[in-house]
């Protein structure tokens, strides 16, 4: 066991380390983002991908944002996986309303926390956005500069993030330099606290008349 691996699994230590996942955008990109990710999300949007098989599902990315004026980068530390209970799902999509939005909305601000994206399967069909989940799902949702998908197909057991590279420009297609395989059998069970899928983000609210936004996965 080698010594770098030792720090990792001590028990006793005065200052938690996190296990987690480093992504970064490729040097060709627009932008520059950097994605550090707790392996724990990965193993709430597992274990929530493998329940709803053959079916896909979702769910919401919940940390802190920076900004590094410097060299213009953004910096996401993703911390939660936020899963919602799909109000239809089918193994090419599902559907989740206005009151999961509201919901993870008010659940951000009392955290005093920012809503960093989405996530969602693509269960055998790939890495990749369709017209659908961009058009929407990700450009009327999640807009904002620094605001990033997830999509993960459970088995290929392959995942990857999307982000936005200018105004309303994002690339939604499969590539090399975007996918990874998720990591999480190997995070410390006392560090890193399993996410109650069940759990409410907030008190229930009266369902807004507004339409569903939906995600959908279409073969290439």
């Amino acid at each position: 066991m080698t010594t770098k691996r030792r720090l990792i699994e001590e028990a006793d230590r005065v200052n938690p380390i996190v296990p987690v996942h480093v992504w970064r955008s490729p040097a060709s990109a627009a932008v520059d983002v950097v994605v550090v990710t707790a392996l724990s999300v990965y193993a709430t949007v597992h274990a929530q991908a493998a329940a709803a098989l053959p079916n896909e599902t979702g769910g919401f990315l919940v940390g802190r944002v920076g900004f590094d004026a410097r060299d213009e980068s953004w910096h996401l530390a993703v911390e939660e996986a936020v899963p919602v209970t799909p109000s239809e799902q089918h193994p090419t999509y599902f559907q989740f309303t206005w009151r999961d939005v509201d919901r993870v909305r008010t659940y951000r601000e009392q955290q005093g926390k920012a809503l960093l994206g989405w996530y969602h399967t693509h269960p055998d069909f790939g890495v990749f956005l369709s017209d659908t989940d961009l058009d929407k799902t990700h450009r009327v949702l999640f807009c904002e500069p620094f605001q990033i998908a997830l999509v993960y197909d459970p088995v290929r057991a392959r995942a990857g993030f999307f982000f936005w590279e200018g105004a309303q420009y994002i690339d939604p297609g499969q590539a090399d330099w975007r996918e990874f395989d998720i990591a999480f059998a190997d995070a410390p069970k006392d560090e890193v606290p399993a996410t109650d899928l069940q759990t409410p983000l907030s008190e229930p609210e009266p369902e807004p008349p507004a339409p569903a936004p939906t995600g959908e996965a279409q073969g290439t």
